[in-house]
């Protein structure tokens, strides 16, 4: 089917028996999201089906503004390919390729469920082209790994990802009967090398394994590519939602899962919402997500809200921005700063009862994700994303220092890193000047507080020798004004070097001196024994003594 005139359209959901392919012209630089998916190749956005991704190269090229309502869309048919829902969509930017993996046949529809293959488009000068099945450099492994749908998916480098899902009969046909079967795990596929692997350690519990959602962090704020997987259920028939307090990224490099606790305003669970990410020129990047329902919003309608989590910060913020309900919904990353949110649907139950018209002209929604403001329309020239003045202002006041690091290696995996401008943006002159975490990068607490400590100690051991330096002139100068005062000892003590005994008619080792020869030191003046080394003894109960 053609796409609609948009005076004609009415809504776009997650469908079935999804056979064509939408696509507008597009700046590229976009990504991806794991519920409904939304892909850009060259300068085009495709759009397939309900479901959207958005990804492509990192040069922006010249585009021309536009507005939904004046937005033309065309279809590609795929022909051959057997109809699937949800499937997930990739982008291989080297080769500029679409790809195609996953999903499930429409109302039982097991045509895909037995060719369970990868499909790959590479559209040609006008966007266009044939979709082609695409072999695995290793078909016994590609044969291993089971097709699911709902899981969560993200794009790293030339790199696919894929966690979680469920299998039916309908996606792949290892499956029997009408149940549906959780598959846990991690499926890669290297898109340059086009080899596949699985990971079957087990994924960390807080993880949502359905209808969650996937955002990769480029190298910056950390030295490499971090997957980051969040929301979504953990169970299949109960509503047990992971925690957004809990942040968990896998590290595809280390092939290591790590987990940090957030804080802020940490959002409602919840699944089947959308999200994007997007690197500041301030060293920082920014998580964004929209919409989305658990089981007590179905009672009342999707959620309409959108949170931001800051990296490496790992704090949550509420934007302060009325958004329509959405759920079923994909939103992608355009330009420099905009997010564009298509379909979707505000109330609980199938799209085609009970749902009216879409407020949004086909659909399509566009959000300044630096203003954090909806427009009624997609600019190409809109300037670098910086990040919201909240979380600007959050770093500002030295935020970084107050989060409690889990452990050790992930705090240096974040905080090692830090460098002034690390944005995929291009650097200007003032980014440096402009960076609230510049005056923090360098200096973690544990660097401030030794500093603090090192200078603190330094100085009292500058005073102690000060004092002491002081005492000895002020002592050696009374000394000297004593000599001149005082009368001399007389010389009895100058004896020979020879000890005395006490005449008790034992020989004692403890001698007292005699009558004659005990003098007290004038009352004023101090003088030492001596230089003849006389040994003196006092009465064996008495402890030796020097003269003071």
């Amino acid at each position: 089917m053609d796409a609609p005139p948009p005076d004609q359209f009415y809504r776009r959901a997650k469908a079935a028996g999804k056979r064509e392919i939408m696509t507008s012209r597009m700046s590229p630089r976009l990504s991806e999201d794991a519920s409904i998916l939304v892909a850009v190749v060259n300068d085009r956005l495709y759009i397939e089906g309900g479901e959207i991704v958005v990804a492509g190269e990192e040069n922006p090229r010249p585009a021309t503004p536009w507005k939904p309502s004046t937005l033309i869309l065309r279809h590609i048919a795929k022909r051959s390919v057997p109809a699937v829902n949800s499937p997930q969509l990739w982008v291989h930017s080297e080769s500029n390729t679409l790809l195609s993996w996953g999903g499930e046949g429409p109302e039982g529809d097991v045509a895909g469920a037995k060719a369970k293959k990868l499909w790959a488009l590479n559209p040609d000068a006008n966007g266009e082209g044939a979709w082609k099945e695409q072999d695995p450099a290793n078909p016994s492994d590609f044969a291993s790994i089971r097709r699911v749908v709902y899981g969560s998916s993200t794009t790293c480098a030339n790199v696919a990802l894929h966690q979680g899902g469920f299998g039916t009969y309908t996606t792949d046909s290892y499956f029997q009967g009408t149940s549906r079967y959780p598959v846990s795990g991690l499926a890669l596929f290297d898109m340059a090398s086009k080899t596949w692997s699985n990971r079957t350690d087990p994924i960390p519990p807080q993880v949502g394994q359905f209808w969650g959602s996937a955002v990769c962090m480029p190298p910056g704020v950390a030295s490499k590519h971090l997957a980051f997987f969040m929301g979504g259920q953990r169970q299949l028939d109960t509503a047990n939602f992971a925690s957004f307090s809990n942040v968990t990224f896998y590290d595809p490099q280390a092939d290591k899962w790590r987990w940090q606790m957030a804080s802020g305003s940490i959002p409602p669970p919840r699944s089947m919402f959308c999200s994007v990410g997007v690197a500041s020129r301030n060293g920082t990047y920014e998580i964004f997500m929209y919409g989305g329902i658990n089981e007590s919003a179905r009672k009342e309608g999707a959620y309409g809200d959108i949170y931001v989590l800051t990296i490496p910060g790992f704090r949550w913020f509420k934007a302060n921005v009325d958004s329509p309900g959405r759920w079923l919904h994909g939103c992608a990353v355009a330009g420099n700063r905009q997010m564009i949110s298509v379909g979707g649907l505000e109330t609980p139950g199938p799209f085609w009862t009970g749902a009216g018209p879409d407020p949004w002209s086909q659909g399509i929604g566009v959000l300044d994700l630096s203003t954090l403001a909806w427009s009624d329309g997609y600019d190409p020239q809109a300037a670098a994303y910086e990040s919201p003045i909240d979380v600007n202002q959050w770093y500002s006041s030295g935020g970084l220092d107050t989060v409690s690091w889990d452990s050790k290696e992930v705090r240096d995996l974040f905080l090692t890193n830090l460098a002034p401008d690390r944005s995929s943006h291009p650097s200007n002159s003032s980014a440096s000047t402009n960076n609230p975490l510049k005056s923090q990068e360098k200096r973690p607490v544990a660097t401030i507080v030794g500093g603090i400590i090192g200078g603190v100690a330094t100085l009292a051991l500058v005073g102690v020798l000060l004092w002491w330096y002081l005492r000895r002139q002020r002592q050696a100068r009374a000394a000297l004004a004593l000599e001149e005062q005082c009368v001399s000892l007389p010389n009895e003590l100058e004896t020979k070097d020879e000890v005395h005994y006490l005449d008790d008619g034992n020989k004692s080792p403890f001698a007292e001196l005699s009558s004659a020869t005990r003098q007290e030191l004038h009352a004023e003046c101090r003088h030492e024994l001596p230089s003849k080394s006389n040994s003196h003894e006092m009465l064996g109960e008495w402890h030796r003594a020097e003269l003071p």
